[in-house]
């Protein structure tokens, strides 16, 4: 007798069949793109590595099983965000993320530059290298122009003087004029760079009020010799290559990007 695929449908061990599979089947697809957390043995020691680091031991089982939470839940709540599109026009992550990439480059860094080369670099920005004029002075305040001045003809006298309550510094060393422009306002800085001796210098009138100063030393400006600062000639030389690669990097990915600008230069 012939079978009748209808008489087999109706038949409830073959329709309970024909729904399993069917939920087998709708369950594989379910999992198929159901996205995959996989927690690797990579990962536990990675994880266990950054909390000796931080905590200066290994941690146990109990502690490795609750750092790998916390790390599953945080990724669970990072791709919910990434879903929602939260990362979208947010400054503080962008420019995270190019710190990020900035920091992948500079990873491959080049060879440590000679000592020829650091002295090439050296002589091409001496004015890098150059200190500007730079006063040492003892410092007296006073609120009035005659206290001042009676200050000064006791002092040339040989005799000892007391300035008035101050926050500005007595003793200022080896200072350049924008520092002292800085510490006791631009006026004051123009009259002190304006004398030409050392010693008691007239009285000086700033917007504090008025100050007498002994000028103890007046170093003139000038390049400091390489030998002082080698180390900072190799700081600025690995600046300026890091710089330069992420300058080159950036230009061999430009050309992939079509760039509409609205603005004018002018």
């Amino acid at each position: 007798m012939p079978l009748n695929p209808a008489n087999m449908i109706r038949e409830p061990l073959v329709g309970f069949l024909i729904v399993g599979l069917l939920l087998f089947a709708a369950d594989h697809q379910l999992n198929q793109n159901q996205p995959t957390i996989e927690i690797t043995p990579a990962l536990q020691q990675r994880l266990a590595l950054l909390w000796e680091t931080q905590t200066g031991q290994p941690p146990d089982a109990g502690e490795l099983r609750s750092i790998t939470d916390n790390w599953l839940r945080e990724e669970i709540l990072y791709r919910e965000a990434l879903a929602m599109k939260l990362d979208s026009d947010d400054e503080i992550i962008r420019r995270r993320l190019v710190q990020k990439l900035e920091f992948i480059i500079d990873e491959v860094s080049p060879a440590l530059p000679t000592d020829a080369e650091l002295r090439q670099y050296y002589q091409t920005h001496l004015e890098d290298y150059r200190l500007p004029e730079r006063y040492s002075f003892i410092h007296y305040f006073y609120a009035t122009p005659e206290a001042a001045e009676e200050a000064r003809r006791r002092a040339l006298a040989g005799e000892t003087i007391n300035g008035e309550p101050t926050l500005l510094n007595r003793a200022n060393i080896s200072k350049n004029l924008r520092q002292i422009a800085a510490s006791f306002g631009p006026d004051f800085a123009v009259q002190l760079a304006d004398s030409e001796a050392t010693g008691w210098l007239p009285v000086i009138h700033s917007q504090y009020g008025y100050h007498l100063l002994n000028l103890t030393q007046r170093l003139p400006a000038e390049v400091v010799p390489f030998e002082n600062v080698s180390q900072k000639v190799l700081e600025d030389i690995t600046r300026s290559q890091t710089e330069r690669r992420r300058n080159e990097w950036l230009e061999s990915v430009r050309d992939q990007y079509r760039i509409i600008r609205s603005d004018e230069v002018r």
